[in-house]
């Protein structure tokens, strides 16, 4: 398993709004990430195990620990961020919902992007031969660490002139963002992959800084 150090999980304390998705779901079967792992808790309490995170049930993580007949469950307020096989989840926590994450980029980057996919509990197709399927959506967040600023990459607020004021440590970075330049522009038609590939750009822009 690979192991990765996070420095940045306060991010899991922001309170936000997560965006609904409900427009953009589709009918998928269910997913379950299921692999060698280790769950570590608000506490600092590490438990390693076989992992179980099942999005039909995404407000608990199950751990299987050899020689333990019952697995360990964590609810979501409990849990710091886990690692299954080689993915890395953090949590993050909503004023509506709490939910995990996991990290696009450079995970040591100041600026991350965050993908979050859910899946509803009811059925939505397929049958017990075929696997059930399920609603199933996925949302988009940028965080600057530093500036304590987490929003989903399509929220009003993630303009060009915000994200200059958040870059503004990095001045001759700040000063293209601010003239929108092609290669950092964002309007309020810019679809969601754009703008995360935008936000990619910015994010490592950022980390080359010499400021």
């Amino acid at each position: 398993m690979k192991k990765i150090t996070l420095a940045i999980v306060p991010l899991l304390f922001l309170a936000i709004n997560l965006k609904s998705q409900s427009g953009n779901e589709t009918s998928e079967l269910g997913i379950v990430h299921k692999g060698p792992g280790k769950v570590i808790l608000l506490n600092g309490e590490e438990v390693t195990g076989t992992i179980n995170y099942d999005l039909t049930s995404s407000n608990k993580v199950r751990v299987y620990i050899e020689g333990v007949k019952k697995p360990s469950k964590f609810v979501t307020k409990e849990v710091k961020e886990f690692f299954v096989n080689d993915e890395h989840f953090v949590r993050i926590k909503g004023v509506m919902v709490e939910t995990f994450a996991t990290i696009l980029n450079n995970p040591k980057a100041k600026i991350l992007l965050l993908k979050s996919t859910y899946q509803k509990s009811t059925i939505s197709g397929g049958s017990s031969e075929t696997g059930y399927k399920y609603p199933t959506g996925t949302s988009y967040y940028v965080y600057f660490a530093e500036k304590k600023f987490l929003k989903p990459v399509d929220d009003m607020s993630v303009t060009n002139k915000k994200l200059a004021k958040l870059t503004a440590d990095c001045a001759e970075l700040s000063k293209e963002i601010a003239a929108k330049s092609k290669e950092y522009k964002i309007g309020m038609m810019t679809p969601t992959d754009k703008r995360i590939e935008i936000l990619t750009a910015i994010s490592e822009a950022y980390e080359n800084c010499d400021k």
